[in-house]
């Protein structure tokens, strides 16, 4: 986190992504991505529209079969096993289970509409962990709790503003207790005055030292909160480091009108 001045590093990154591509027919969004995130690491992801920050986001989290390069999550081949020293893919179950490893927020809040937003925090590790009912229960309190919607547990969703659905999408991820949460532009489906109380939740979970890879237009959220920001232009990374760094030191005129339009 970047309010502690010191990032734990372990030996290994929890995300490693070796020059991956994707592409769509003959559209090559991902062009050679490289990305590695450590433990409690917050990273966020700057690009214009079109970059390709939202695909490279759904292959981490296999939504999206990668065309080229090589991912990880903490140390495990995103879609592959290697057995023998041979490469194959996973079958779709392994695939499933993989993934619990990463808890993604998307621009829609997704939530099932038919049940309760304590219900749909708990619908996940009870039907795919297999926790028990009261366990889970405990703990999606605990979590609706931690995103300010205790009072709202036994509500629908079409009961709740943009804003507290958004939230309990949050909650819903970390009930899985993923090793990296990540989020696709969580407040672009949201009215202006909704915006702040999901980045406020968002900052609560980034200081409990969740590893987190953020796409997002928030400046504000980016300097207060990322230890590092990512730009991706084209369908690459074209500048890493501090969000000062950017700023004052753009790697390029396209990084700078971004830079010089986002704040202004």
């Amino acid at each position: 986190m970047k309010s502690s001045g010191v990032i734990m590093k372990t030996v290994q990154p929890v995300v490693f992504a070796h020059e991956v591509r994707k592409r769509f027919g003959e559209n090559e969004v991902l062009r050679g991505v490289n990305l590695n995130v450590h433990a409690s690491e917050v990273v966020v992801i700057l690009g214009s529209s079109g970059s390709g920050k939202s695909t490279f986001l759904r292959c981490l989290n296999q939504l999206e079969e990668i065309d080229g390069g090589w991912i990880e999550i903490d140390g495990d081949p995103a879609g592959y096993e290697v057995v023998g020293g041979v490469v194959r893919p996973l079958g779709d179950r392994r695939k499933v289970l993989q993934r619990r490893a990463l808890g993604m927020v998307f621009q829609q809040f997704n939530l099932f509409q038919h049940l309760t937003a304590l219900e749909n925090v708990t619908e996940a590790p009870i039907s795919v962990r297999g926790t028990p009912k009261a366990e889970a229960r405990d703990k999606a309190l605990a979590l609706l709790e931690t995103v300010g919607l205790a009072d709202r547990a036994r509500l629908y969703p079409y009961q709740l503003s943009g804003g507290q659905q958004q939230r309990v999408a949050i909650a819903r991820a970390l009930a899985m207790e993923p090793k990296v949460m990540l989020f696709d532009e969580p407040t672009s489906a949201l009215d202006p005055e909704l915006v702040g109380e999901v980045l406020s939740v968002m900052k609560t979970v980034a200081k409990a030292g969740t590893t987190m890879i953020v796409v997002t237009h928030e400046m504000g959220f980016a300097q207060e909160v990322s230890d590092r920001v990512e730009f991706m232009d084209n369908g690459v990374i074209v500048q890493s480091g501090p969000f000062n760094e950017l700023v004052s030191n753009p790697a390029s005129a396209k990084v700078a009108a971004f830079v010089r339009q986002a704040i202004h």
